[in-house]
């Protein structure tokens, strides 16, 4: 009998602003990180995701499309020196683990 693995969204869309907003307040809330650590996960999760500048409501995301935004910034952080491109990775491992979680 094969498992099946948890999806990370936990449904079939969602909505990158709402989920962006919900894991900043997490970070802020429950795991009292600074006021500068969310500030650079937010530039980070924006410059992966530049949809969140946008005015714009993305809705109707799929898991796969937003894996695969992910996958094509670690791609353009590759010129960045390997503290910048490891702090930017761990921001996308610490935003999808949240999402698993939620």
């Amino acid at each position: 009998m094969k498992s099946q693995a948890k999806s990370i969204v936990g449904r079939t869309s969602l909505n990158l602003q709402e989920t962006v907003s919900k894991f900043l307040k997490y970070l802020t809330n429950v795991e009292s990180c600074s006021d500068l650590t969310i500030k650079a996960y937010h530039l980070d999760l924006s410059q992966a995701f530049p949809e969140l500048k946008s005015q714009e409501k993305f809705t109707g995301w799929s898991e796969v499309e937003l894996l695969s935004r992910a996958r094509r910034a670690l791609t353009h952080w590759g010129p960045l020196s390997p503290a910048s491109r490891n702090r930017k990775a761990s921001t996308l491992k610490s935003y999808f683990g949240y999402l698993y979680q939620e």
